[in-house]
């Protein structure tokens, strides 16, 4: 059912989201030393014995794919895999809350099978309408090439000169054509 917007400008999305999110931030019972955010478009949700996960399209901070939540506590990971299903099938992005200093800390998320080098313990999730998916990750810079030696760039002015003198001479089209052909020949002989 979907309530028209009021004149506060709350939605009934908006208040169920805020309600899904609190009720799992909340409903985990664990005492967090740090916390960070970040958005995840899922791709991959799966559930195991001992843990559902959800595989990101791009890297968290470039290095893991992976947010998981044990089944040790069933009621939060049934909610956290109700958000995540529900962003995966309407293409929709979520807020994944968790501690990134955890696992290769204390290795806990290897109880469930998080693990350090790729995944991250899920601690709150929540989806909202017109959220932007996040930015892929940066391509690494081209490598520029090497400027070219004195000697390449003499040779280069070598063979534009001879051109300009073969084209100064020549009066027919063809002759005109071959002194472009001699002036390649030249430049792909030239030192690198």
């Amino acid at each position: 059912m979907h309530m028209e917007q009021s004149g506060v400008g709350i939605t009934s999305r908006g208040i169920l989201g805020l309600a899904v999110a609190l009720s799992l931030y909340w409903s985990s019972g664990a005492a967090w030393a740090q916390e960070k955010s970040a958005a995840c478009k899922p791709v991959e949700t799966a559930v195991f014995a001992n843990r559902i996960h959800v595989q990101c399209e791009f890297p968290v901070d470039g290095k893991f794919l992976f947010f998981a939540a044990p089944t040790l506590e069933p009621k939060f990971a049934n909610r956290a895999l109700s958000v995540i299903l529900s962003a995966q099938l309407s293409g929709k992005v979520v807020t994944v809350v968790f501690d990134p200093l955890m696992e290769p800390v204390d290795g806990s998320g290897n109880t469930f099978g998080c693990q350090s080098n790729d995944c991250r313990r899920l601690l709150a999730i929540s989806m909202a309408d017109g959220m932007a998916a996040p930015p892929p990750p940066p391509l690494p810079p081209t490598p520029q090439p090497p400027p070219p030696s004195a000697a390449h760039r003499q040779c280069l002015t070598t063979c534009a000169n001879k051109f300009d003198t073969c084209e100064s001479a020549a009066s027919t089209t063809p002759a005109i054509a071959r002194c472009r052909r001699v002036r390649v020949s030249c430049e792909t002989g030239c030192p690198p």
